[in-house]
């Protein structure tokens, strides 16, 4: 993690990204801009949190860690998110350890604030913590609804609303990574290769360099899960 700590940078970087409204000039002294290169940690699981992170630029995945050491892709935190909010806002007189790796995806700029200076300072600000605990509350809620899907849907259904997803945003042509998907997902990374050859024989995608061409209508390929 790179600093930048000039007061004019940061200034700049808070008007840009219309945060200004949720710090005081004073905070200024007390902040700075970290800049993270693709593959970064920002956080590891199981170390305390030193800083609370906004994110301005880039893309980071966020991983829980099991007891044996492998990972899942919960979510991704796009510019505007929060790291280290749960930590925090879960109990504000203790400084607790992460509980999820944060990795980034795309190289990015952040918001960084000493967890302290959240604690003594920023939680009694209306207005600050008004946007994090909007922010919370928007993981949560995404959070909420990926759970209800993997309760109804099937695997291969979660993966066509997925794909239909992508569609609604970048087209027919949507770029795609099988091993990515299938951790967001909660497969492996076979059975989504599984469930992308039988979609190609059912003639509903095909397969192009770097991703996946859609070719017919999604929503009829969508079952209920009723085992």
């Amino acid at each position: 993690m790179k600093k930048n700590d000039s007061k004019k940078y940061i200034l700049q970087s808070l008007k840009r990204y219309d945060l200004e409204h949720i710090f005081d000039p004073c905070d200024l002294e007390h902040v700075f801009i970290s800049e993270f290169e693709r593959g970064e940690y920002v956080t590891r699981a199981g170390v305390q949190l030193a800083y609370l992170f906004i994110l301005l630029t880039g893309c980071a995945q966020v991983l829980p860690v099991s007891k044996d050491g492998k990972q899942a892709l919960l979510d991704y935190l796009k510019p505007g998110d929060v790291c280290g909010d749960l930590e925090l806002l879960l109990d504000l007189a203790v400084i607790k350890k992460s509980y999820y790796d944060v990795k980034m995806v795309k190289a990015g700029r952040a918001i960084a604030i000493p967890s302290r200076y959240v604690q003594q300072a920023l939680t009694s600000r209306a207005q600050f913590l008004l946007y994090i605990c909007t922010k919370t509350m928007e993981k949560l809620d995404v959070s909420s609804r990926g759970l209800s899907r993997s309760l109804v849907y099937d695997a291969k259904s979660r993966a066509l609303g997925y794909i239909d997803e992508c569609r609604e945003v970048s087209g027919d042509v949507i770029a795609f990574k099988p091993t990515e998907v299938a951790l967001k997902l909660g497969i492996t990374y076979r059975h989504m290769c599984r469930i992308l050859d039988e979609l190609v024989l059912e003639g509903v995608i095909q397969k192009v360099p770097g991703g996946l061409k859609v070719l017919k209508p999604l929503d009829a390929f969508i079952n209920f899960k009723i085992e």
